[in-house]
């Protein structure tokens, strides 16, 4: 929904109207900086996540292979 904005007295002020544009300008940019502000602390909040998931990730596949480095002791098989 636009406002159409009459300038006092209904007359034509080319400096009044370049001021409106100008500070509406100004105020989308605002919008901007604050959405793209919202946007990367969420991208952050995500990347710290999966920061946590991957080191999990990571020590459980180093866990694996030391397991599967270490002999079984339980059950040694026989030589024939």
């Amino acid at each position: 929904m636009k406002k159409i904005i009459v300038a006092r007295g209904g007359s034509i002020d080319p400096v009044f109207d370049k001021e409106v544009i100008d500070t509406e300008a100004q105020l989308k940019d605002l919008e901007s900086i604050e959405r793209n502000s919202n946007l990367r602390r969420s991208l952050s909040q995500v990347m710290r996540k999966q920061e946590k998931n991957l080191k999990l990730l990571l020590s459980s596949n180093t866990a694996l292979n030391r397991r599967k480095k270490m002999p079984d002791r339980g059950h040694r098989e026989e030589r024939t």
